[in-house]
Formats: structure tokens, sequence, C-alpha cells
């Protein structure tokens, strides 16, 4: 089983606690690992409707059971945890609360969604027992912060390996494959000795530890094994990119611009 994801250290996530939708929750992710970046035209609209929050990483939720908008959400949600009956005796609240933890962090629901934290665990009602088994099934309810990742959502991460086929990029509890072919506009040759992937006429290179901005293209999760999720990542796009990278260019394309008003 997937040990429990905790939150790597510079990523602060902390809950809101105004309600925009009945049922759901707004988080806001600071640091790296999570970054939402809109040029739709009621991108304005929406951060007005924000107020002072305009600016920072809010996130908005959705309710229960409707399609994920963001990758980080907070969710109420009802589940069934077998309680064996040599725990009978204990605590039966603190016991429902250990085994919700255990039994649902780490896993994929059937929603598409990665439950990351289990938290305000309550038992819902009296259990039951099933005939021959002896456990009780109590029926909790507790809020998750889960983790939906979407097609087209821009994320930072960072390259963890470098494989003859590209790049491992890691953002939030999962892994992403950054393809040879989708690194950078350029021909790109791998050094295995050294871990890198170089382009031939740029002669950037890509290293493991380089921090990178790229966007998921492809999302397959696997509900029974959620580390060998396949997600597949581009940086051929603008903005995309190495981080230094995107700094060069940035200061690049500044100079020109200086050039022309001198």
């Amino acid at each position: 089983m997937m040990p429990p994801w905790r939150a790597p250290a510079g990523l602060n996530v902390a809950f809101g606690l105004n309600r925009f939708d009945k049922g759901a929750n707004p988080i806001k992710v600071q640091g790296t690992g999570v970054r939402r970046e809109s040029s739709h035209p009621r991108s304005s609209r929406r951060n007005a409707a924000l107020g002072p929050s305009r600016g920072k990483r809010l996130y908005r939720m959705t309710d229960l059971g409707t399609k994920p908008i963001f990758m980080y959400q907070r969710v109420q949600r009802e589940d069934v945890v077998r309680i064996p009956p040599e725990r009978l005796g204990e605590d039966i609240d603190a016991v429902a609360r250990e085994l919700t933890r255990t039994t649902l962090e780490g896993k994929i629901g059937a929603d598409k969604t990665l439950t990351l934290i289990a938290s305000n665990i309550e038992r819902v009602g009296e259990g039951r027992i099933v005939h021959g088994d002896g456990a009780v099934y109590q029926r909790v309810r507790y809020d998750a912060l889960v983790f939906a990742p979407t097609l087209q959502e821009i994320v930072e991460g960072t390259v963890v390996e470098i494989l003859k086929f590209g790049a491992f990029v890691r953002f939030g509890p999962l892994d992403g494959l950054l393809h040879i072919s989708q690194v950078m506009d350029d021909r790109v040759d791998v050094d295995e000795e050294g871990q890198r992937l170089i382009g031939k006429d740029t002669k950037r290179d890509l290293r493991i530890g380089d921090k990178v901005r790229t966007r998921i293209v492809a999302v397959s999760l696997n509900e029974r094994a959620p580390r060998e999720s396949k997600i597949g990542l581009t940086m051929r796009q603008p903005a995309l990119g190495k981080l230094d990278w995107i700094e060069e260019d940035r200061a690049r394309a500044e100079g020109r611009v200086r050039k022309r008003k001198g």
C-alpha cells in the first residue's frame, strides 16, 4: 500500500473558511508543486469575485461528485471502514479514525481522485455486522484533501530521473513523464553518464534536480497502484521549460525591446 502523502518542504497547504459552493471549500496552495495560469477572458472576472484573494493561488472547489476543476481539492465524503473483531473493545471512535486514515489515504477513489489526507473524521450512526464475518462495518464522514491531475493544467515540478526516452518530473504526490520529444524545440541527445538531456543546437541541458514548468497533456490513473499512474507532460509551448531557460528567454526579449526603443 502506498504510504500516506505528506506535504513536501516548501509547500504550505491551507484551507479557506469561506464557501463559494454548497459543500465545497476553497484551498490555497503556496510554494512549489502547483501553479494555475489562465489567459481565459473570464479569469479577470473570476479574480474580481475572489476579492482580497486576487493574485494569490486560491483554488475554487466543486461539489462532491462533479468533475474536478483543479488538482488539489477539499471535499467531504462518506465511506465504510471495517473494524476487526479483536479491536471492538477499544475506543470505537479512535479506531474508526485510525482505520479511515490507513485504509483510504493514498488510494484512488471512484471519482478518479487520489486521497492525500483524511481529517475531521466522525462515525455516522451505528456499525453493521455481517453474518459470518464478526467485524463491524462502520460508516464514517470525513474531510478529504484530494489530488486530481487535470488535462492542460500548468504545473511546476522537479526532475527526479533522466532516462533514454526522457525525464520524470515530480509534482505533488505523483511523477509525470516528459518524453524526450517534448523537452525543447531542438534535437536532444542523452548523456547517460552525466544524467543529462542536451539540446544539440542550443546546448541547453536538463538535469536531475532542475525546476521546470510543464503542461499536463495525458492522464491515466492506476487505481490499484497510484504510483504507477501515467501522466504525460510537455515543455514545448511558450512560457514552459526549465525555469532558468524561461528567465533567459525573458531577459533576451527585454533586451531586444530596449534596443528597439533606443
